[in-house]
């Protein structure tokens, strides 16, 4: 960023219509001029009043200018006020106004379009945050859930999740982070993934995982997408604690765990469409009962 125009000076001149013409014209040309219209004009998004710079500056000057009963000696100028409160609003709005977020609730998908083309399907009980005014010069999003992104090549396209960080430059992979588990699976190109301090290259048909209070894990696959776009968990020798956030986040229950081991593994798969069916297909094979209680625990047993 030029620092002339960065200056509280010069933005408190710019404020009260103070440049002489050969300067406005030059600061409308430069990238920041273009910056700070892009911010303004996105204030209407935040329920803000409109900002009329001239009137503020106005109102202020002659606030300023009213007598008082003691003299007070100026040691700042009336336009350093008024470039610091612009300075301070551009940069409240450029920092939290470019934010945007998806999400799902239970049982719910959400498919959407980031600013660069890519592609993004949201699984049940997730959300997605990314800033679009950076997005440009920065892909980056944050995820909690699942979600498949189906990314268009060009600069690095990273996923932040509390799990581990996926990086990319194009490619299809799928990224679930729930609170015990994190796993990637890799359907096309190559993917970097950042899990527990080490780097891990997934390419297609390539898969990971990281479960709480165990090591990592690594295995192939080989379908062409995650089942879960077509309203389907599928599962491969996991332990049952990731099940069961599938199973919470899908269909809005809680389990009581106390009396089995959630590590033991299930390979298999339920639908989304019906909740019975889904907990019988789940815990039939692996002989565990369940019973409903109050506010939707299910408690399970051996």
């Amino acid at each position: 960023m030029d620092q002339k125009y960065s200056d509280d000076s010069f933005l408190g001149r710019w404020i009260n219509n103070d440049l002489t013409e050969e300067e406005m014209a030059a600061f409308k040309k430069s990238r920041e001029y273009r910056e700070y219209q892009k911010i303004i004009s996105g204030m209407e998004h935040f329920g803000m009043p409109e900002l009329d710079r001239l009137k503020s500056y106005g109102a202020f000057k002659e606030k300023s200018a009213t007598p008082k009963k003691q003299k007070v000696k100026k040691l700042i100028p009336n336009w350093a006020y008024a470039a610091a409160s612009v300075v301070l609003i551009l940069g409240a709005v450029y920092f939290f106004g470019g934010s945007k977020t998806y999400s799902t609730d239970f049982g719910e998908q959400l498919a959407f379009e980031l600013p660069d083309g890519s592609e993004v399907k949201l699984n049940s009980k997730s959300s997605l945050q990314y800033n679009s005014w950076s997005w440009d010069k920065n892909r980056k999003v944050k995820l909690k859930g699942e979600a498949f992104f189906k990314v268009e090549k060009g600069s690095d396209f990273e996923v932040m999740s509390s799990g581990g960080k996926v990086s990319v430059l194009g490619t299809k992979f799928n990224v679930r982070n729930r609170d015990n588990s994190f796993e990637v699976r890799c359907f096309e190109g190559r993917v970097s993934v950042l899990l527990r301090g080490e780097e891990n290259i997934l390419s297609q048909g390539d898969a990971i995982r990281s479960v709480k209070d165990q090591s990592v894990e690594n295995w192939k696959f080989n379908s062409g997408h995650p089942d879960w776009l077509h309203k389907e968990s599928s599962f491969r020798s996991a332990p049952l604690i990731q099940v069961l956030e599938e199973l919470e986040s899908q269909f809005n229950i809680n389990f009581n765990i106390s009396s089995i081991d959630v590590q033991q593994r299930f390979t298999g798969s339920f639908s989304h469409d019906n909740r019975d069916v889904a907990l019988e297909t789940v815990f039939a094979p692996l002989e565990i009962n369940y019973t409903f209680g109050k506010d939707n625990v299910v408690s399970l047993s051996k």
